[in-house]
Formats: C-alpha cells, structure tokens, sequence
C-alpha cells in the first residue's frame, strides 16, 4: 500500500513538473476572457459604471478566432465576445486539427473552436 500512495504522488510531481509558462498563461488568458468583463461590470458602482464599461471595452485586445463554418456553438462564442466589445476576427477553417496543431493544443483540451489573444492561445 505504500508503495501504490508513492507512485501516486510520483506521478502528481510530475504532472506538476510538466506545467510550462505558455500552458499557465494559457490557462490566465481563459479566465480573462471568461470573467473579466463580468467581474469588472460588478465591481465599478452607480453612475461610473456607463463610463467604465465604455473604457473597458475600448481597451480589451484583439482576439483571433479559428472555427468552423458550420458549428453553432463556434458562431454563438464570436457573438458573445463581440457583443462583450472585443474586436474577433473569425477564420472559418476546415482544418481545425491543423490549426489546433500548430497553435499547440493539447488534444484532449480541445475545443470546438479556438484562438489567440495577444500571441497566446485560447
């Protein structure tokens, strides 16, 4: 038995070893675009909040979004970041496994669809 709780262990190290600094802020860059803009919107009170959701929106990056033609799913995730003020420029692409490839999605982590923000993967 404690051999089986070691090797356990072992393998959590190692997993945790394997983190990479593009696999991180990867991961930083999902919770931005996910929750920043809901978090700041309740965060800023009464009568600032139409001035600040305006400076926000003005400032959010570029985002960059590989999909596919046909994927509602895809479709519905541009609307969303547009409707949030972020300007996308949607690529529909019928090699989504290459695109993916070369931006260095893990396979099991993949989406339907994918991006870059600022040279970082989303």
């Amino acid at each position: 038995m404690t051999k089986r709780k070691k090797s356990k262990i072992s393998k959590d190290k190692h997993w945790f070893q394997t983190l990479s600094l593009k696999k991180i802020l990867t991961f930083i860059a999902v919770i931005v675009v996910a929750g920043g803009v809901v978090w700041f919107e309740q965060s800023i009170d009464g009568d600032n909040k139409l001035l600040a959701e305006t400076e926000v929106k003005t400032k959010l990056p570029e985002i960059t979004v590989y999909k596919s033609a046909t994927c509602i799913c895809c479709h519905k995730w541009v609307s969303h970041l547009e409707n949030e003020g972020f300007i996308v420029k949607a690529h529909d692409r019928e090699d989504m496994n290459t695109v993916k490839k070369s931006l260095g999605v893990i396979p099991g982590l993949a989406s339907c669809h994918t991006a870059t923000v600022d040279g970082v993967m989303v």
